[in-house]
């Protein structure tokens, strides 16, 4: 199993792989942004921010770049403003 964890500008789905060596090389299709943000999704990016920072004050091991708060998303799935 391979586990990937990566930043990009805009949310995709691997639709196959056409190269593994020496590196990874994928065919993708680009998925639209969510863009519907109501009082649940509020609600619930509360509270991941919450958790986020509880596991930060109780000296959870976080990389050093992620151990600011998170920026809040425009939209669901979005880029941070």
């Amino acid at each position: 199993m391979i586990r990937v964890v990566m930043e990009g500008m805009t949310r995709a789905r691997v639709l196959e792989f056409v190269q593994t060596d020496p590196f990874y090389l994928a065919r993708i299709e680009v998925l639209p942004d969510l863009v519907e943000r109501d009082v649940e999704v509020e609600a619930l990016v509360r509270s991941v921010i919450s958790q986020f920072e509880k596991c930060v004050e109780l000296g959870k091991t976080i990389p050093r770049r992620r151990s600011k708060r998170p920026a809040r998303p425009t939209t669901p799935g979005g880029s941070p403003t």
